[in-house]
């Protein structure tokens, strides 16, 4: 389902539909001031549409929030894999793509802007749970992700750096369920070594890459 791709980062000398003129609008605005900063009104008024529009496309402001929050999450989480393969392409040995991806882990795992981002994402999961349009983009977008890392681990299989028996779309979602789940450190605070959590996740999710080279 590529609609969400093509939709969300439009080409650049494409002229913008009304519904990702609203769309980029209101993730400049959530990613300005947060929730808070979303204003139906004077997006519509920015976008050109009526407000009327604006309901068409998303419902209501929280269909236009979740919209907008799952738009900055895939933007952030491109801009990631964007990086991953770029690093990627330097790498020469399976040693080497084991310490890229042990530092992209921990990248991941430490980062401020990453925090934020799984914050977000589990908020929009929450409110998915009551809102089946919601869900259906989270859907969607579960399944882009799932399609980059295939794209992105499948052909390390030949080289031998990935394990062969691994289902790459699987791991995927593994390894977005892992990530979701250090929120119960970040939100709750519990008395552990945080640096040892990132340990045993770092273990677990490179189980997929043989040992040596």
């Amino acid at each position: 389902m590529e609609r969400s791709a093509e939709a969300d980062t439009p080409l650049s000398n494409a002229p913008l539909s009304s519904r990702q003129k609203i769309l980029d609008l209101a993730v400049a605005a959530l990613e300005l001031g947060g929730p808070a900063s979303l204003r139906v009104n004077e997006i519509a008024r920015e976008a050109g549409v009526a407000v009327t529009s604006l309901y068409h496309f998303f419902g209501n402001r929280e269909g236009l929030l979740s919209a907008a929050q799952i738009a900055s999450y895939r933007r952030a989480t491109t801009q990631e894999f964007a990086a991953a393969e770029a690093a990627l392409a330097r790498c020469t040995s399976r040693s080497e793509f084991r310490a890229l991806l042990e530092a992209s882990i921990l990248h991941f795992l430490r980062s401020p802007e990453n925090i934020a981002n799984r914050r977000v994402r589990l908020q929009t999961y929450a409110a998915a749970l009551s809102r089946p349009d919601i869900a259906t983009l989270l859907a969607e977008d579960q399944e882009l992700q799932g399609e980059r890392m295939f794209a992105f681990l499948e052909p390390l299989k030949a080289k031998g750096w990935v394990k062969p028996d691994v289902d790459t779309r699987t791991f995927g979602s593994f390894y977005l369920g892992v990530m979701l789940g250090h929120t119960q450190y970040e939100v709750g605070r519990p008395h552990l070594d945080i640096e040892a959590w990132n340990q045993f996740t770092l273990n677990a999710l490179l189980q997929f890459i043989p040992e040596g080279d």
